[in-house]
């Protein structure tokens, strides 16, 4: 299983990074973007983070991300200059606390022994999620 991950993992930043090559000489090209490279810097590194948040409902990893690529993208968004970086963060703050008490991930239990022919132990382990 963990194979599996890291080949999405590996997966995913290659394409996002492939990405990032094509859109810098797009913007090389055609400067009607107005997106600078910081821009796309900061696009290609938080982008992934979110997607890979979202495959394991890791919501502080998909709120404050977002929250940093809205900072970075305010003025193509459109977000008025009287909503701070700071308040955007504590909403992003905020809203990964909610949603993280909302949707709590349960603990994994497992463990089924066999010892004697006929009798069967049942052990019962938590295992601590990572968040």
């Amino acid at each position: 299983m963990k194979e599996r991950s890291n080949t999405v993992r590996k997966i995913v930043w290659g394409i996002f990074l492939i990405g990032a090559a094509a859109l810098i000489i797009y913007n090389a090209l055609n400067p009607i973007m107005q997106i600078t490279v910081w821009q796309l810097v900061c696009a290609v590194i938080l982008a992934p983070i979110i997607i890979e948040s979202l495959l394991h409902l890791s919501f502080t990893g998909v709120f404050i991300p977002a929250a940093l690529l809205s900072i970075v993208f305010a003025k193509p968004l459109g977000i008025p200059e009287n909503l701070v970086p700071w308040g955007i963060l504590a909403a992003a703050v905020l809203l990964s606390i909610g949603f993280s008490i909302i949707f709590r991930k349960h603990d994994k239990w497992f463990g089924t022994f066999h010892f004697e022919e006929n009798k069967t132990f049942e052990l019962i382990v938590p295992i601590p999620s990572i968040r």
